[in-house]
């Protein structure tokens, strides 16, 4: 019998995987510790995350003109260089703050997950709740991935010392200075390999 997955809802579970494996919630690991605790999680403590936040179609759009119309400027002569990523790091964090206050909106009537802090800069909250409700959160449009609370703290040290990744981009991982970004970087909000 054919099954009939489509490419978003596979893009979907692998991303709910991937948040879960980083998250630190892999039932398979085989260290000789027991993972399961025997709650039903009900009562399994509240978790604090970063979740980094996904802009819709029509905010994309709006922010990547911006982009273009800033690179476009700083071609032209009207804007030096600095100008130019100053005046996408402004942008940039318009949209995100947009996007982090629509969010905070549509959470806070749920009573099991809350907003603890956000950087608008790179588009990321700090949220707690049960596992459950954060897991649950993925499924919302406006979140885009799930990253430890570190995540959070690595940004923030960042952006209080004025660096900045890509738009959309969260911190780096491994704490390398990753502040430079091509023009396709900039652009579209992703990184090029």
């Amino acid at each position: 019998m054919p099954t009939n997955t489509n490419r978003r809802r596979f893009i979907q579970l692998a991303g709910t995987g991937a948040a879960l494996s980083v998250a630190g919630c892999n039932a398979l690991q085989s260290d000789g510790t027991a993972t399961d605790d025997g709650s039903d999680g009900e009562n399994s403590g509240s978790r604090t995350v970063t979740l980094q936040i996904q802009l819709g179609q029509q905010a994309q759009r709006q922010l990547q003109q911006q982009q273009l119309q800033a690179q476009s400027q700083m071609r032209s002569g009207e804007l030096s260089e600095s100008e130019m990523q100053a005046q996408i790091r402004e942008a940039s964090a318009e949209v995100y703050g947009e996007a982090i206050d629509s969010f905070e909106s549509e959470v806070a009537a749920d009573a099991n997950i809350t907003v603890e802090d956000s950087i608008e800069a790179y588009g990321v909250v700090l949220v707690s709740g049960s596992s459950d409700a954060l897991i649950d959160s993925l499924s919302t449009d406006a979140v885009g991935s799930m990253y430890p609370e570190s995540t959070f703290e690595q940004a923030r040290t960042q952006a209080q010392q004025g660096t900045q990744t890509p738009a959309g981009g969260t911190p780096t991982e491994s704490g390398t200075d990753q502040s430079t970004t091509t023009e396709t970087e900039q652009s579209t909000g992703t990184p090029t390999e």
